[in-house]
């Protein structure tokens, strides 16, 4: 018997005759808007990620959302953790994670929040909740989002 993945995905969800026009609309403006800026593969992923969040790009600077804890996860890199940033639905569990790589290096210090433009809310509110421990202003902030 074969195993059953946990990972599940709808191939007819992906065929390209099911994108609405609204959708296919969308994403051609956002080209069209989008080459008009710098390529991140041209100024290279860091510093088009600090670009992006001092909104020299041709979007508008992210918007930060409160409200967020600063946790530390293990790294497997020895007397090292990633820094990441959590926002905890409301109401109910999360039923996923989305994770961003900040704009920042070992030199740098990281926004003390988080672009709110780099979200996906996957359950419960789209409202963060308040956190039960302080943060501290100096923690870095890749993200776990609900």
């Amino acid at each position: 018997m074969p195993l059953q993945s946990d990972l599940t995905i709808a191939g007819d969800k992906l065929d390209p005759k099911n994108i609405s026009q609204q959708t296919h609309d969308f994403n051609a403006n956002l080209i069209k808007i989008m080459e008009r800026g710098p390529k991140w593969y041209e100024v290279g992923a860091e510093k088009y990620r600090r670009m992006r969040e001092a909104g020299e790009t041709p979007l508008p600077a992210p918007v930060m959302l409160e409200g967020g804890q600063n946790i530390e996860l293990p790294s497997r890199e020895k007397g090292r953790s990633i820094p990441c940033r959590v926002f905890k639905p409301e109401k109910g569990q999360a039923k996923g994670v989305f994770y961003v790589v900040p704009p920042t290096s070992p030199t740098t210090p990281a926004p003390t929040n988080v672009p709110a433009s780099t979200f996906t809310a996957a359950a419960g509110s789209s409202k963060p909740t308040t956190p039960k421990t302080p943060t501290s202003p100096s923690s870095p902030t890749p993200a776990i989002s609900s």
